[in-house]
Protein backbone atom coordinates (compact mmCIF):
# COMPACT_ATOMS: atom_id res chain seq x y z
CA UNK A 1 0.00 0.00 0.00
CA UNK A 2 1.08 3.57 -0.52
CA UNK A 3 2.08 5.51 2.56
CA UNK A 4 0.89 9.06 2.11
CA UNK A 5 3.43 10.38 4.63
CA UNK A 6 6.51 8.79 3.04
CA UNK A 7 8.86 11.13 1.23
CA UNK A 8 9.93 9.80 -2.17
CA UNK A 9 12.31 12.60 -3.17
CA UNK A 10 15.11 14.57 -1.65
CA UNK A 11 13.54 18.01 -1.96
CA UNK A 12 10.14 18.03 -3.67
CA UNK A 13 10.55 21.68 -4.60
CA UNK A 14 14.26 21.43 -5.33
CA UNK A 15 16.10 21.90 -8.62
CA UNK A 16 16.60 19.45 -11.45
CA UNK A 17 20.28 18.52 -11.44
CA UNK A 18 21.93 17.21 -14.61
CA UNK A 19 25.42 15.76 -14.79
CA UNK A 20 27.55 16.42 -17.87
CA UNK A 21 30.99 15.41 -19.02
CA UNK A 22 30.80 11.62 -18.70
CA UNK A 23 29.03 10.73 -21.98
CA UNK A 24 29.44 11.88 -25.59
CA UNK A 25 25.83 12.99 -25.93
CA UNK A 26 25.58 15.60 -23.21
CA UNK A 27 23.17 17.80 -25.12
CA UNK A 28 20.52 15.06 -25.32
CA UNK A 29 20.79 14.65 -21.55
CA UNK A 30 20.75 18.40 -20.85
CA UNK A 31 17.87 18.95 -23.28
CA UNK A 32 15.78 16.31 -21.53
CA UNK A 33 16.62 17.73 -18.10
CA UNK A 34 15.84 21.29 -19.23
CA UNK A 35 12.39 20.27 -20.47
CA UNK A 36 11.76 18.51 -17.16
CA UNK A 37 12.83 21.59 -15.18
CA UNK A 38 10.64 23.84 -17.33
CA UNK A 39 7.63 21.55 -16.75
CA UNK A 40 8.19 21.76 -13.01
CA UNK A 41 8.95 25.48 -12.91
CA UNK A 42 12.23 24.48 -11.25
CA UNK A 43 15.80 25.67 -11.52
CA UNK A 44 18.15 23.63 -13.72
CA UNK A 45 21.59 22.96 -12.21
CA UNK A 46 24.22 21.75 -14.70
CA UNK A 47 27.02 19.93 -12.88
CA UNK A 48 30.36 18.97 -14.34
CA UNK A 49 32.57 16.83 -12.11
CA UNK A 50 36.19 17.11 -13.17
CA UNK A 51 37.27 14.06 -11.22
CA UNK A 52 39.45 13.68 -8.16
CA UNK A 53 43.19 13.93 -8.75
CA UNK A 54 43.88 11.03 -6.39
CA UNK A 55 41.78 8.44 -4.49
CA UNK A 56 40.29 9.75 -1.29
CA UNK A 57 40.54 13.40 -2.27
CA UNK A 58 37.77 15.35 -0.53
CA UNK A 59 34.87 16.84 -2.45
CA UNK A 60 35.94 20.28 -3.71
CA UNK A 61 33.54 22.78 -5.30
CA UNK A 62 35.48 24.70 -7.92
CA UNK A 63 32.90 27.14 -9.17
CA UNK A 64 29.21 27.97 -8.91
CA UNK A 65 27.56 30.61 -11.05
CA UNK A 66 24.22 31.62 -12.48
CA UNK A 67 24.23 31.36 -16.25
CA UNK A 68 25.16 34.71 -17.69
CA UNK A 69 26.99 35.72 -14.50
CA UNK A 70 30.68 35.13 -14.01
CA UNK A 71 33.09 33.99 -16.69
CA UNK A 72 32.08 30.29 -16.79
CA UNK A 73 35.06 29.63 -19.01
CA UNK A 74 35.72 26.47 -20.94
CA UNK A 75 37.06 23.71 -18.76
CA UNK A 76 35.43 25.22 -15.67
CA UNK A 77 31.67 25.76 -15.55
CA UNK A 78 29.62 23.92 -18.24
CA UNK A 79 28.55 27.18 -19.88
CA UNK A 80 27.84 25.73 -23.33
CA UNK A 81 25.24 23.26 -22.06
CA UNK A 82 23.66 26.00 -19.92
CA UNK A 83 23.44 28.33 -22.91
CA UNK A 84 21.65 25.70 -24.99
CA UNK A 85 19.20 24.96 -22.19
CA UNK A 86 18.42 28.65 -21.67
CA UNK A 87 18.00 29.21 -25.42
CA UNK A 88 15.44 26.43 -25.85
CA UNK A 89 13.50 27.29 -22.67
CA UNK A 90 13.22 31.07 -22.26
CA UNK A 91 12.72 32.04 -18.65
CA UNK A 92 14.30 28.86 -17.32
CA UNK A 93 16.64 29.57 -14.42
CA UNK A 94 19.95 27.82 -15.10
CA UNK A 95 22.89 27.51 -12.72
CA UNK A 96 26.22 25.83 -13.38
CA UNK A 97 28.54 24.08 -10.97
CA UNK A 98 31.97 22.58 -11.46
CA UNK A 99 33.38 20.29 -8.81
CA UNK A 100 36.49 18.20 -8.32
CA UNK A 101 35.07 14.83 -7.31
CA UNK A 102 34.14 11.45 -8.67
CA UNK A 103 31.10 12.13 -10.93
CA UNK A 104 28.93 9.60 -9.09
CA UNK A 105 29.83 11.06 -5.69
CA UNK A 106 29.17 14.60 -6.92
CA UNK A 107 25.70 13.74 -8.22
CA UNK A 108 24.79 11.74 -5.12
CA UNK A 109 25.75 14.77 -3.02
CA UNK A 110 23.64 17.01 -5.28
CA UNK A 111 20.67 14.61 -4.98
CA UNK A 112 20.18 15.54 -1.31
CA UNK A 113 18.86 18.97 -2.32
CA UNK A 114 17.31 18.05 -5.69
CA UNK A 115 13.88 17.01 -6.90
CA UNK A 116 15.42 14.96 -9.71
CA UNK A 117 18.92 14.03 -10.90
CA UNK A 118 19.45 13.38 -14.61
CA UNK A 119 22.44 11.49 -16.03
CA UNK A 120 23.36 10.02 -19.38
CA UNK A 121 24.19 6.45 -20.27
CA UNK A 122 26.30 4.83 -22.94
CA UNK A 123 23.27 3.10 -24.40
CA UNK A 124 22.37 -0.56 -24.88
CA UNK A 125 25.18 -1.36 -27.34
CA UNK A 126 27.55 -2.88 -24.81
CA UNK A 127 26.81 -6.25 -23.22
CA UNK A 128 26.70 -4.76 -19.73
CA UNK A 129 27.30 -1.54 -17.84
CA UNK A 130 31.02 -0.88 -17.31
CA UNK A 131 32.15 -0.88 -13.66
CA UNK A 132 32.56 2.91 -13.70
CA UNK A 133 29.14 3.63 -15.22
CA UNK A 134 27.71 6.71 -13.52
CA UNK A 135 23.98 6.01 -14.01
CA UNK A 136 23.58 2.77 -12.02
CA UNK A 137 25.82 4.02 -9.21
CA UNK A 138 23.85 7.24 -8.81
CA UNK A 139 20.55 5.32 -8.96
CA UNK A 140 21.77 3.04 -6.17
CA UNK A 141 22.72 5.81 -3.73
CA UNK A 142 20.78 8.97 -4.65
CA UNK A 143 18.38 10.63 -2.20
CA UNK A 144 15.89 11.56 -4.94
CA UNK A 145 14.58 9.97 -8.15
CA UNK A 146 17.19 9.58 -10.91
CA UNK A 147 16.54 9.73 -14.66
CA UNK A 148 19.00 7.89 -16.92
CA UNK A 149 18.83 9.16 -20.51
CA UNK A 150 20.20 6.90 -23.27
CA UNK A 151 22.07 8.50 -26.21
CA UNK A 152 19.34 7.59 -28.71
CA UNK A 153 16.55 9.20 -26.66
CA UNK A 154 14.29 11.62 -28.51
CA UNK A 155 13.36 15.01 -27.10
CA UNK A 156 10.03 14.82 -28.94
CA UNK A 157 7.16 13.64 -26.76
CA UNK A 158 4.38 11.24 -27.64
CA UNK A 159 2.36 11.73 -24.43
CA UNK A 160 2.83 8.32 -22.81
CA UNK A 161 4.37 7.37 -19.46
CA UNK A 162 4.94 3.75 -18.37
CA UNK A 163 5.32 2.64 -14.74
CA UNK A 164 6.43 -0.81 -13.64
CA UNK A 165 4.56 -1.85 -10.47
CA UNK A 166 4.95 -5.04 -8.42
CA UNK A 167 3.52 -4.02 -5.05
CA UNK A 168 6.88 -3.31 -3.37
CA UNK A 169 7.41 -0.05 -1.44
CA UNK A 170 9.80 1.27 -4.10
CA UNK A 171 7.32 0.52 -6.87
CA UNK A 172 4.74 2.53 -4.90
CA UNK A 173 7.18 5.44 -5.07
CA UNK A 174 7.58 4.84 -8.80
CA UNK A 175 3.79 4.85 -9.27
CA UNK A 176 3.39 8.19 -7.49
CA UNK A 177 6.24 9.71 -9.49
CA UNK A 178 4.68 8.40 -12.73
CA UNK A 179 1.28 9.86 -11.83
CA UNK A 180 2.80 13.27 -11.21
CA UNK A 181 4.88 13.04 -14.40
CA UNK A 182 1.82 12.13 -16.48
CA UNK A 183 -0.13 14.99 -14.89
CA UNK A 184 2.60 17.53 -15.70
CA UNK A 185 2.91 16.31 -19.29
CA UNK A 186 -0.81 15.82 -19.94
CA UNK A 187 0.11 12.27 -20.86
CA UNK A 188 -1.60 8.91 -20.52
CA UNK A 189 -0.16 6.51 -17.99
CA UNK A 190 0.27 2.77 -18.45
CA UNK A 191 0.71 0.90 -15.19
CA UNK A 192 2.40 -2.40 -16.00
CA UNK A 193 2.34 -5.28 -13.56
CA UNK A 194 4.00 -8.50 -14.73
CA UNK A 195 3.57 -11.95 -13.27
CA UNK A 196 6.71 -13.89 -14.31
CA UNK A 197 6.05 -16.95 -16.44
CA UNK A 198 7.36 -20.37 -15.55
CA UNK A 199 10.04 -19.98 -18.20
CA UNK A 200 11.10 -16.61 -16.80
CA UNK A 201 11.62 -17.91 -13.27
CA UNK A 202 13.00 -21.29 -14.35
CA UNK A 203 10.43 -23.44 -12.55
CA UNK A 204 6.84 -24.63 -12.82
CA UNK A 205 4.11 -22.61 -11.16
CA UNK A 206 0.60 -23.63 -10.20
CA UNK A 207 -2.20 -21.19 -9.59
CA UNK A 208 -4.75 -23.24 -7.66
CA UNK A 209 -7.59 -20.82 -8.33
CA UNK A 210 -6.90 -20.64 -12.06
CA UNK A 211 -5.07 -18.08 -14.22
CA UNK A 212 -8.16 -16.00 -15.02
CA UNK A 213 -8.94 -15.43 -11.35
CA UNK A 214 -5.32 -14.58 -10.63
CA UNK A 215 -5.23 -12.03 -13.47
CA UNK A 216 -8.52 -10.45 -12.35
CA UNK A 217 -7.27 -10.17 -8.77
CA UNK A 218 -4.01 -8.56 -9.96
CA UNK A 219 -5.88 -6.03 -12.09
CA UNK A 220 -8.15 -5.06 -9.21
CA UNK A 221 -5.12 -4.70 -6.94
CA UNK A 222 -3.36 -2.42 -9.43
CA UNK A 223 -6.45 -0.22 -9.71
CA UNK A 224 -6.58 0.07 -5.91
CA UNK A 225 -2.89 0.99 -5.81
CA UNK A 226 -3.43 3.70 -8.43
CA UNK A 227 -6.39 5.14 -6.49
CA UNK A 228 -4.37 5.15 -3.26
CA UNK A 229 -1.33 6.69 -4.96
CA UNK A 230 -3.24 9.77 -6.06
CA UNK A 231 -2.78 12.84 -3.88
CA UNK A 232 -3.75 16.51 -3.96
CA UNK A 233 -1.52 17.04 -6.99
CA UNK A 234 -2.91 14.19 -9.06
CA UNK A 235 -6.29 13.36 -7.55
CA UNK A 236 -8.28 15.73 -9.75
CA UNK A 237 -6.16 15.40 -12.89
CA UNK A 238 -7.65 13.40 -15.75
CA UNK A 239 -4.83 10.92 -16.27
CA UNK A 240 -5.65 8.00 -18.55
CA UNK A 241 -4.60 4.77 -16.87
CA UNK A 242 -4.35 1.40 -18.58
CA UNK A 243 -3.46 -1.50 -16.30
CA UNK A 244 -1.74 -4.40 -18.04
CA UNK A 245 -1.01 -7.72 -16.41
CA UNK A 246 1.17 -10.03 -18.49
CA UNK A 247 2.84 -13.39 -18.12
CA UNK A 248 6.31 -12.27 -19.11
CA UNK A 249 9.67 -11.43 -17.59
CA UNK A 250 9.31 -7.99 -15.94
CA UNK A 251 12.36 -6.41 -17.61
CA UNK A 252 11.43 -7.72 -21.07
CA UNK A 253 7.87 -6.47 -20.79
CA UNK A 254 8.94 -3.04 -19.52
CA UNK A 255 11.51 -2.57 -22.30
CA UNK A 256 8.91 -3.65 -24.86
CA UNK A 257 6.41 -1.14 -23.45
CA UNK A 258 9.09 1.56 -23.52
CA UNK A 259 9.01 1.51 -27.31
CA UNK A 260 5.82 3.59 -27.29
CA UNK A 261 6.63 5.77 -24.26
CA UNK A 262 8.39 9.02 -23.42
CA UNK A 263 9.71 7.69 -20.13
CA UNK A 264 9.62 4.51 -18.04
CA UNK A 265 9.47 4.71 -14.24
CA UNK A 266 10.57 1.82 -12.02
CA UNK A 267 11.31 1.26 -8.36
CA UNK A 268 14.88 0.83 -7.24
CA UNK A 269 14.11 -2.60 -5.80
CA UNK A 270 11.18 -4.94 -6.25
CA UNK A 271 9.75 -7.75 -4.18
CA UNK A 272 12.43 -10.24 -5.19
CA UNK A 273 16.21 -10.27 -5.05
CA UNK A 274 18.67 -9.87 -2.20
CA UNK A 275 17.62 -7.71 0.73
CA UNK A 276 20.85 -5.68 0.81
CA UNK A 277 20.87 -4.88 -2.91
CA UNK A 278 20.42 -1.14 -3.50
CA UNK A 279 19.43 -1.52 -7.15
CA UNK A 280 17.39 -4.55 -8.18
CA UNK A 281 18.07 -6.78 -11.16
CA UNK A 282 14.91 -5.75 -13.02
CA UNK A 283 15.76 -2.05 -12.65
CA UNK A 284 19.33 -2.67 -13.82
CA UNK A 285 18.15 -4.56 -16.90
CA UNK A 286 15.61 -1.89 -17.81
CA UNK A 287 18.25 0.83 -17.37
CA UNK A 288 20.59 -1.00 -19.71
CA UNK A 289 18.08 -1.99 -22.41
CA UNK A 290 15.48 0.77 -22.54
CA UNK A 291 15.50 2.96 -25.68
CA UNK A 292 13.88 5.81 -23.71
CA UNK A 293 14.78 7.58 -20.45
CA UNK A 294 14.23 5.54 -17.29
CA UNK A 295 13.45 7.10 -13.90
CA UNK A 296 14.41 5.06 -10.84
CA UNK A 297 12.49 5.98 -7.67
CA UNK A 298 12.69 4.66 -4.11
CA UNK A 299 11.05 5.29 -0.78
CA UNK A 300 12.99 7.35 1.76
CA UNK A 301 11.81 7.22 5.35
CA UNK A 302 13.75 10.29 6.50
CA UNK A 303 16.59 8.38 8.14
CA UNK A 304 18.75 9.06 5.05
CA UNK A 305 20.78 5.93 5.71
CA UNK A 306 21.12 5.13 2.06
CA UNK A 307 21.64 8.67 0.84
CA UNK A 308 24.37 9.27 3.38
CA UNK A 309 26.38 6.43 1.93
CA UNK A 310 28.78 7.13 -0.89
CA UNK A 311 29.33 5.14 -4.10
CA UNK A 312 33.00 5.29 -3.12
CA UNK A 313 32.19 3.43 0.11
Amino acid sequence: MVGKGVDTVGETGGPVVVGVGHTSRDWTVVGWAAAEAADRGAELVVVRAEGAEHPGEPFVRLRTSLFGHGDGGAGHAPAEEAALAARDHPGLAVRTESVRADPSAALVAASRRAALVVVGSRGPDALRFPPDAVGPRVCAYAACPVAVVPPQASLERCGHVVAGVDGSPDSDAALRFALEEAARRGARLTVLHVRPSAEAVGRLTLDLVGPEAVMLHAERRMHRMVDEARDERTGDVAVRILVLVRHDHPAHALVEAAGTADVVVVGARGTGGFRGLLLGSVSQKVLHRSPVPVVVARVHTGRSARSARSPQG
